[in-house]
């Protein structure tokens, strides 16, 4: 492809910027129609999958997991600390014990 090539294909668009733009819309409408029809299937494969986790979950929304998960985390520290007390608890006894001994 030389430089007179371009000038005179240049000459062309140049005359005709109407055609050129109804082209390059047609193009890049068809382009958009056949990306959306081929991600659409993908798409609301995805939707059911999360749709399905959110079921199994008991989730509605991120908000609520991020506060069922706050609740977790804390039932999960007081079950801690339950389990540190009584273990002091028996540290206590033993020691005791062996004073006792």
């Amino acid at each position: 492809m030389t430089y007179t090539h371009l000038k005179k294909e240049w000459k062309v668009i140049k005359n005709a910027p109407v055609a050129l733009l109804l082209l390059f819309g047609v193009a890049s409408g068809a382009s958009i129609y056949i990306m959306n029809w081929h991600y659409s299937g993908r798409v609301e494969s995805l939707k059911e999958q999360v749709n399905t986790y959110e079921v199994k979950l008991n989730v509605v929304s991120p908000d609520e997991a991020l506060k069922k998960m706050m609740e977790m985390d804390s039932k999960l520290n007081t079950a801690m600390d339950l389990v540190e007390g009584k273990i002091n608890e028996l540290l206590l006894k033993k020691q005791k014990m062996k004073e006792y001994i």
